[in-house]
């Protein structure tokens, strides 16, 4: 079983585990359990979105100002191999944010999604793409198969 536990508060002094989002590795696309939580995180002011070991199959999601995506050794947000599951041509997707972060020893795999109609014939969604973004971090991560 894998969760998803949400930190609230300031990543550098985040808290106990306020809550946690047990979903089975079957369970297909998590985009919408994902973004739920990086959007509850929102709510509270900020937090961390904690991925433990494991497989998080996933469209596109939104990153938000004040959130840290943290994942933990043997995790990785694995993207969808369709093209129709990215919204704003990008696996993960933020603008005019600030204070964000993508840390930890974990994968961000892009599949290599293509898009027939893409540049070139194939270019696919970017792996992460930031527009207006300030006091960003990344650290730790590996990103890997990223079709743009």
């Amino acid at each position: 079983m894998l969760a998803i536990a949400v930190l609230f508060g300031s990543p550098a002094f985040a808290k106990e585990v306020a809550f946690t989002v047990s979903i089975k590795p079957e369970a297909g696309l998590m985009t919408e359990i994902i973004q739920k939580t990086i959007d509850s995180c929102t709510e509270k002011g900020g937090g961390v979105v904690l991925f433990s070991a494991g497989t998080y199959l996933s469209g596109g999601i939104q990153l938000k100002s004040k959130v840290t995506l943290q994942f933990e050794k043997g995790a990785i947000l694995k993207g969808s191999d369709k093209y129709a599951d990215y919204k704003n041509d990008a696996f993960i997707f933020g603008k005019d944010l600030s204070d964000i972060s993508i840390q930890g020893e974990g994968i961000i795999d892009g599949v290599d999604c293509y898009n027939p109609k893409g540049e070139e014939g194939f270019r696919g969604p970017h792996c992460i793409r930031l527009i207006g973004c300030k006091n960003i971090t990344f650290r730790d991560i590996t990103i890997k198969n990223s079709a743009n």
